[in-house]
């Protein structure tokens, strides 16, 4: 909570130590070792959690384990020499001009929902926003006299979102 981290990090991260918690149930903190937290990635592994919900977990983990050191809870840090797993680094999948054209035809202008669905992916596609973000906004968030919105992201930081081509829409 300190770190300001989204609600669904924060609740993420609880249920990555419960699972740490409940593994390590017979050690305190002191007797939890490298080898422990290494056998715990390999129950992970075994389990078939994918690479970057792994990662995350040992976030949480290496946390929690620093939070007991500064708070003097503990004495030794088992995270020291622990690397976080890394996956393949996959590059996004692009539509095609014909496909993205597709897309944003779908919605019936000619209904209200289709209007917004219409102005939903339109904006989208324009700026590059997370679908969490888009439906985030307000209509306080929105300068179409100006051409900019604010947008409330990750970690509650805030951006400014600004084309030319919003003017139009009056």
């Amino acid at each position: 909570m300190e770190k300001g981290l989204a609600r669904n990090t924060v609740e993420s991260y609880k249920r990555d130590l419960r699972k740490y918690f409940h593994f390590m149930k017979t050690k305190s903190p002191d007797d939890i070792s490298q080898s422990d937290v290494v056998l715990f990635l390999a129950h992970l592994s075994s389990e078939g959690i994918a690479t970057p919900s792994a990662a995350r977990s040992l976030a949480a983990i290496r946390g929690f384990h620093k939070f007991l050191l500064i708070d003097k809870l503990a004495h030794t840090d088992p995270m020291v020499n622990i690397e976080t797993p890394r996956g393949w680094k996959r590059l996004p999948k692009s539509l095609s001009s014909p496909e993205v054209d597709s897309l944003l035809n779908q919605p019936d202008p000619a209904t209200p929902i289709g209007i917004r669905d219409k102005a939903m992916l339109e904006l989208l596609y324009a700026t590059g926003l997370r679908v969490s973000e888009l439906v985030g906004l307000s209509l306080r968030d929105i300068n179409l006299e100006r051409g900019y919105l604010v947008v409330m992201g990750k970690g509650r930081k805030s951006a400014l979102c600004r084309s030319e081509r919003w003017p139009q829409l009056r």
